[in-house]
């Protein structure tokens, strides 16, 4: 899991007044199903502040230029934002267009911004081309804060 964070806001204790809202982007069922048991982890910290909204959608749907760019809407206005990618390969282009322009617009100081990238079910690497695109991609937005985390033994 890669956790990158606008300004340096912490996810654990963002101090949602509302209920949070997370934007899932994800590539196959093993990675829906990763965003889910993250989001339920999460949800227990947020327990006090109702059902988070969230807004599963498939990298497939990337490929519309209008659910493209109401995606980018949509993150933009989200407390959190997961990308969940499995599998071996690069990014398809438009999701790395997505997270490129979702990471650059989003709200300084707002979300927080979590990649769970794997293949064959074992966590990418820091140093896989991935994991380095999507913290190249975070640090030029001007997020201040990327730190891979593991829940399990990372990929070579």
């Amino acid at each position: 899991m890669v956790i990158a964070e606008a300004d340096g806001a912490n996810a654990g204790s963002q101090g949602f007044s509302k209920t949070p809202s997370i934007v899932i982007v994800y590539n196959d069922i093993h990675a829906a199903l990763r965003a889910a048991e993250a989001v339920e982890r999460l949800g227990r910290e947020f327990r006090n502040r109702g059902r988070q909204w969230l807004m599963p959608v498939p990298v497939d749907q990337l490929h519309d230029t209008d659910r493209f760019e109401r995606l980018l809407s949509d993150a933009n206005s989200a407390d959190m934002i997961i990308i969940s990618f499995n599998g071996l390969g690069d990014f398809p282009l438009p999701l790395k267009k997505w997270i490129e322009d979702c990471l650059t617009q989003q709200r300084v100081g707002h979300a927080a911004v979590v990649a769970l990238l794997s293949s064959n079910e074992a966590l990418d690497a820091p140093d896989s081309p991935r994991y380095q695109f999507f913290k190249n991609a975070a640090w030029a937005a001007g997020l201040e804060y990327v730190t891979p985390r593991s829940d399990g033994p990372a990929a070579t």
